[in-house]
């Protein structure tokens, strides 16, 4: 997967849309629909936010596709218990990824 960096995230994404992309944040939300039960429609661009504040309201605004990563244990979160974070998972601070661009 290749990514690029853009100051203007929402720009970015709303040019994606108008190329046929779905944008999907991950996000937990009323909208949210189970990792497991998506069906993304390709080509895609995957928002992820910050791990404390989430996207930034206008981010999840322009989603069409809510998704929640389910967690076990009490806080829902991508890092361990000591801070440091999971070897199998990575994540990218508002960057949308795109497949094949």
């Amino acid at each position: 997967m290749t990514w690029e960096h853009h100051a203007d995230a929402v720009a970015l994404a709303g040019g994606l849309r108008a190329q046929g992309y779905e944008i999907a944040a991950i996000e937990t939300s009323v909208r949210s629909v189970d990792l497991f039960d998506w069906a993304p429609r390709f080509p895609v661009c995957v928002l992820f936010g910050h791990e404390v504040d989430g996207l930034p309201p206008e981010m999840q605004e322009l989603a069409d596709t809510h998704v929640r990563i389910p967690m076990l244990g009490v806080k829902h979160s991508l890092k361990r218990r000591d801070g440091s974070r999971s070897g199998r998972v990575r994540i990218a601070s508002q960057v949308p990824a795109t497949e094949g661009k």
